[in-house]
């Protein structure tokens, strides 16, 4: 049993992007701790930099402040959707660079 829910657990990525969400919205659900869709700075501090997210933590921190557009100390989805189209990069860079916590430049 506990074999099948692993590999359940490493199909769930696979099949979110198949149903057309980014390979990168993941890490928002996990960081996303009271479930309403949106993190907070508070939420991104809080956020363990775990195996399968390490570089989320750090790039959020870096650009939190650029990606919150409607200035209401939220990030939604939306909201990294947008910032992640600015920097120049794609979804598959992104969910890369969240997981294996490189690829991003600091904000200078």
């Amino acid at each position: 049993m506990k074999i099948a829910g692993m590999v359940l657990l490493g199909l769930l990525p696979v099949l979110a992007a198949a149903e057309g969400e980014a390979p990168w919205a993941g890490a928002m659900t996990a960081a996303d701790t009271d479930g309403d869709g949106r993190v907070s700075m508070q939420e991104v501090t809080d956020f363990s930099r775990s195996a399968e997210y390490h570089g989320f933590q750090p790039f959020m921190v870096d650009h939190f402040m650029d990606l919150d557009t409607d200035h209401d100390d939220m990030i939604s989805t939306g909201e990294l959707t947008t910032g992640i189209m600015k920097l120049g990069m794609d979804d598959d860079e992104v969910a890369r660079g969240f997981k294996d916590g490189f690829g991003f430049m600091p904000k200078e």
